[in-house]
């Protein structure tokens, strides 16, 4: 939970204008009666971070709210005891002039309850007919995707990928329609808000860093994917003749091999080669793709269904130049079958049953 603000070794590392706004939140709060603030989890938990026991909060027994203050401020005194925070943050209390945004900087970003997929009419209607993301319905509208060549992408309602102008500005795609979604209960959705939580997931499937695993996921010319399937299925002398047959279509005078090498100005035999390379590169089009199928069992294998970057990732990654960079407010789904299409874009959506935030049961 508190990726981006601590360092290892015990030590703080932070930000000290965060640890400022931190004390200057539990400050505010002690000016009122500690009994009628609106929101006593977050006073639990800054007050439990900054060395405040659970059982010296000053909140009535009577108080419905005080043992969900309590609760929090226990996760607060723990985290705040193994960091050694509290004696570091003393040294700065005073001279404190900002409002607080701790709690933001630190509370994970709660799962979208709304998701999108980009699309074009003709595959939209491919989706809703068959009620399946198939990844590969349709042509295939990019040529690349960051997170393996089987995952299908979403983004939640009001992010700048489903916004013809701003994805226009961010040199992304601009969808001419988009398929609403809801995730199954045993959707195993995690959400990324830092590079060090990417880095994180990527050790433990058997990574270096994220950079590494996102190197492994990254897929390239899935536009042509289809083709080079169905080349592999035949032998060169079919490549060979669908080729002149293609040739023949543009140009009826095009009638053999000599006839098309002339129209590109070079021998017969020199043609000949390079459409023996292009057959290559055909068969052998599945090979980069390996790495990538691997990646993605790898995150299976662990029970990761699929990643959410979120808005703070990208705009951490960019300010660290994070070398594993994943464009920000999007989510790959490794397992489609876990995407449900929803007829009605405006039906309540559940959250996802994995995210679990130590401030509130954010699973019902």
């Amino acid at each position: 939970m508190a990726d981006g603000l601590f360092g290892g070794g015990g030590a703080y590392f932070g930000n000290p204008n965060i640890a400022r706004q931190g004390i200057r939140a539990r400050e505010l709060a002690q000016q009122r009666d500690v009994n009628t603030l609106p929101d006593p989890r977050t006073f639990g938990f800054v007050s439990g971070l900054l060395g405040t026991a659970p059982d010296q909060l000053g909140m009535s027994v009577l108080n419905p709210n005080a043992q969900m203050a309590k609760d929090a401020a226990y996760y607060g005194y723990q985290t705040g005891n193994a960091l050694q925070i509290a004696p570091v943050v003393a040294g700065i209390a005073r001279g404190v002039k900002a409002v607080p945004a701790m709690i933001n900087e630190m509370r994970s970003t709660p799962l979208p309850l709304e998701w999108y997929h980009g699309t074009s009419p003709e595959s939209a209607q491919a989706i809703r007919q068959s009620g399946q993301f198939n990844p590969n319905a349709g042509k295939r509208m990019y040529e690349y995707s960051e997170l393996g060549p089987n995952t299908v992408y979403f983004a939640p309602e009001g992010s700048w990928w489903l916004d013809p102008t701003k994805a226009e500005a961010g040199r992304a795609m601009s969808y001419k329609d988009q398929v609403s979604m809801r995730l199954s209960k045993d959707a195993n959705v995690k959400v990324i808000d830092s590079p060090a939580q990417f880095d994180k997931i990527a050790k433990s499937v058997g990574y270096k860093d994220g950079k590494e695993l996102r190197d492994a996921l990254w897929a390239d010319n899935l536009g042509i994917r289809k083709e080079a399937e169905q080349v592999r299925q035949g032998t060169f002398q079919d490549f060979l003749t669908n080729r002149l047959n293609d040739f023949k279509r543009a140009d009826p005078t095009v009638n053999t091999l000599s006839d098309a090498a002339q129209r590109y100005g070079m021998s017969p035999e020199d043609w000949l080669n390079l459409q023996k390379e292009g057959y290559a590169e055909f068969v052998n089009f599945e090979s980069q793709y390996e790495k990538a199928n691997k990646a993605t069992q790898d995150l299976l294998k662990k029970g990761i269904d699929g990643l959410y970057f979120s808005p703070k990732f990208a705009d951490k990654a960019y300010k660290q130049e994070y070398m594993g960079t994943v464009a920000g407010d999007q989510l790959g789904i490794f397992r489609p079958e876990i995407a449900k299409v929803v007829d009605n874009p405006s039906m309540s959506m559940p959250t996802n049953p994995a995210y679990k935030d130590p401030f509130a049961d954010t699973t019902r």
